[in-house]
Order: C-alpha cells, then sequence, then structure tokens
C-alpha cells in the first residue's frame, strides 16, 4: 500500500500577537493518498475491524498533520536611566564695615562641590523567538479503486478542514535589548553643597558682614555663589519594561506529520 507523503505549503501565514496560542495560515497539501493498510498497521487492525472502524459514513477515521516551525518575535524596550553629576561652586561675600567713621571692606571667598542627579529612560526593541508546531485537521474522504467493484483504497486528502495553526510548545526566548540614546525631561537635580571653608585675611571673619554690633555699620553687603558645568560621573541603568510581544515571522523546521484517530485514540501513520 503506498504510504503516505505530506508536503504543507504556507501561502500566506498571517502573523498576530503571540499572545495568541494559534497563528492561522492558509495552506495546502500534496501527494495526499493515505493507504488503508498504513493505517490498519499502525493501530494492527485486520480488515473487518477496519471496517467497524471507518464505519458505513466513513467518518470513523481522522487525520491530523504536525509540523515543527518557530515563530520569530519583537517587542519594544524601556529602560530607566540616572545619570550622577557633580557640580563646582564658589562664594564671595563681601561688605564693608563701618567703625568710628572708618570704612573696612571686607572679602571672604569659599570653594565647594555639590552632586545631583537626573532620571530619564532610554527606548529600543529586542528580537526573539519561540517553538511551536503548525497543527491541522486534514479534509480526508474515502478512496475507491474502480477496477475492484467500488472496493475502497484508502484515503484522498484534499486540504485541511481547519488550520494549520501555531501551538507553541516552547517559552519565548529573547535576546539581549538594543536601545538607543537615553532622554530626559529635566535637568540635574543637586544636593546641598559642601564647603571647604572660608579664604580670609588675618583678624577677619565672614561673621563680620552677617551681623550688626559693637558699633559697626554693615554696608555693600554681596553674597554671590555661581556653579560650574555639571560634571557626569556615574549613570545607572535600571529597571527594564517590554511592549506586548508581537509575531513577525513564521518558518518552518521539519517535515510534516500525519496521524490519524480511531474512537479516540490517536498514532502516527508517517
Amino acid at each position: 500500500m503506498r504510504k503516505i507523503i505530506m508536503t504543507v505549503s504556507l501561502a500566506a501565514a498571517t502573523l498576530g500577537s503571540a499572545a495568541l496560542l494559534a497563528t492561522p495560515a492558509s495552506a495546502s497539501v500534496t501527494d495526499t493518498f493515505i493507504g488503508k493498510g498504513d493505517v490498519q498497521t499502525a493501530f494492527n487492525l485486520n480488515n473487518a475491524k477496519m471496517q467497524a472502524a471507518v464505519g458505513t459514513d466513513g467518518k470513523g477515521v481522522t487525520f491530523t498533520s504536525s509540523q515543527p516551525a518557530t515563530q520569530s518575535l519583537t517587542s519594544s524596550a524601556s529602560q530607566v536611566v540616572t545619570e550622577h553629576a557633580t557640580q563646582s561652586a564658589h562664594r564671595v561675600l563681601s561688605c564693608t564695615v563701618t567703625v568710628g567713621g572708618v570704612k573696612n571692606p571686607r572679602v571672604f571667598e569659599a570653594d565647594g562641590t555639590r552632586d545631583g542627579v537626573k532620571v530619564g529612560s532610554r527606548e529600543g526593541s529586542r528580537t526573539g523567538s519561540r517553538t511551536g508546531s503548525l497543527d491541522g485537521v486534514l479534509n480526508a474522504s474515502i478512496a475507491t479503486d474502480a477496477r475492484k467493484t467500488g472496493q475502497w483504497t484508502g484515503w484522498n486528502i484534499t486540504g485541511f478542514l481547519s488550520g494549520p495553526a501555531f501551538t507553541p510548545t516552547g517559552v519565548e526566548s529573547f535576546d539581549a535589548p538594543e536601545y538607543g540614546t537615553a532622554s530626559f525631561t529635566g535637568e540635574y537635580a543637586f544636593g546641598d553643597t559642601e564647603w571647604s571653608g572660608w579664604v580670609a585675611e588675618p583678624g577677619t571673619n565672614p561673621a563680620d558682614c552677617l551681623r550688626n554690633d559693637n558699633g559697626a555699620e554693615i554696608t555693600d553687603l554681596n553674597d554671590v555663589t555661581t556653579y560650574g558645568d555639571a560634571v557626569l560621573t556615574t549613570t545607572d541603568f535600571g529597571t527594564e519594561s517590554f511592549g506586548t510581544t508581537e509575531v513577525t515571522g513564521l518558518e518552518k523546521t521539519g517535515p510534516a506529520k500525519v496521524s490519524a484517530t480511531i474512537n479516540g485514540i490517536t498514532k502516527a501513520i508517517n
């Protein structure tokens, strides 16, 4: 008896969300004859039992096809990015201290630094795959041999009654994401400045400009702090999040296998 050879041709796979358990595809089947003897051998049935299994309407035996396949996947990616920076500071405190009509100018200087952070994100994408199979129910009809007064010899397969649809057998597996340049919505947020100490003339004190006592008059008071450019020190890449997984491709990775089902029992026949 001639053994079936299945060739499933995927004409136009419909690619949808990988969250679906199945991806339908239009398909055709060629070289599609299943010999009666192949089914009998698989189920160890004699002619009488085979005839009883087929039934008067020929629907007692059904056939399915399964073919290994792999889906190509993609999803968007986003990652929190935190930049740390330092900034120099220079403070100048000046005033005139007048005591007994004598004006005494005072100038005090101090240097320091302060640390800051700003938070943003970077966007990208990742690609991956998921293994599975293309499964479908075959459209089978009894094949007869006119030379043997209509005796049936097997089944002709004219296509799929349903499917083939992708059924995943593995989990989604992704490569490392590829990201673009990070973007930030604001500037650095700086903390308090740490000062190294005042630079002053001997015998003077910054407090001289900040109080009126002992008959001193304080005028021309100025207290100005200037900051240098923010200098990036470190960058932290934090939490990642991913968008909905999308299917971008479907590749067959092996030959189609055909199985027959009789009374709820399924066995491979090729």
